[in-house]
């Protein structure tokens, strides 16, 4: 009987240890198995709408991931960045916003709103939040003489950073964030809302009630953005945000 009990013992023992055995290898081989992870490829600036190019996979271990990850890039462009994400890092949900974020103001810098008088001036309703424009305003005819805006207004409003699209009813009408039929359902662009400095405010504001139109200049492209609102910057002999 005692053998029997001793014998029965050292099963359980051993059982007890082949499990604890199998779990250790099944932990260790589930942790250390590689999956598919969106990685950024390039830097991609807080506010920036995300691209395929900007994206590469790569394969990690499995211990330690955020629970967040996708290894499907189609899951992650046309997102925004609500945050700085650098080279390598991997893109997860919290870095990411479906919505373009407001921009941040820098010192000397605020928000300036422009009436929309027709769907084309606003590029046929396609303006998106982040956008680079010029402000483009047609000759104006008074009685037989055509009078043409002073060239510093229109130096002054060369490269300007859209922040919101805003229909009539105060919804956003931002084309990034709208359905192809918003703009036949009344949603329809009313203002645009930039990122303007004072001198950029006195000159829209001597545009009285001129007709303002905008061109598109840059869009997804940050380092392009920031090299022409650089540019801008030092046509009115400053330094840009």
């Amino acid at each position: 009987m005692k053998r029997s009990k001793t014998l029965i013992g050292g099963l359980c023992i051993a059982v007890a240890v082949a499990v604890g055995v199998g779990q250790w290898y099944l932990v260790n081989v589930a942790s250390t198995a590689a999956v598919p992870v969106v990685c950024a490829k390039t830097d991609i600036p807080a506010g920036t709408k995300i691209t395929g190019n900007m994206l590469e996979i790569k394969k990690m271990g499995k211990l330690n991931l955020p629970s967040s990850i996708t290894g499907d890039t189609a899951k992650i462009v046309g997102a925004y960045a609500n945050t700085d994400i650098q080279p390598d890092d991997i893109v997860t949900g919290g870095k990411l916003s479906s919505h373009s974020p407001a921009y941040a103001l820098g010192d000397g810098q605020m928000l300036y709103s422009v009436s929309i008088k027709n769907l084309a001036d606003s590029l046929s309703g396609r303006l998106q939040s982040g956008d680079v424009v010029q402000v483009v305003v047609p000759t104006q005819n008074t009685g037989n003489n055509n009078v043409a805006v002073n060239s510093d207004t229109l130096n002054a409003l060369q490269y300007l950073r859209v922040e919101a699209v805003t229909a009539s009813n105060g919804q956003s009408a931002d084309a990034g964030t709208q359905s192809a039929s918003s703009t036949t359902s009344g949603n329809q662009p009313a203002a645009v809302t930039l990122i303007v400095n004072e001198q950029q405010v006195d000159a829209l504001a001597s545009l009285g009630s001129s007709e303002i139109s905008f061109a598109l200049v840059s869009r997804g492209d940050e380092t392009k953005a920031k090299a022409l609102l650089n540019e801008q910057a030092a046509l009115l002999g400053g330094t840009s945000k």
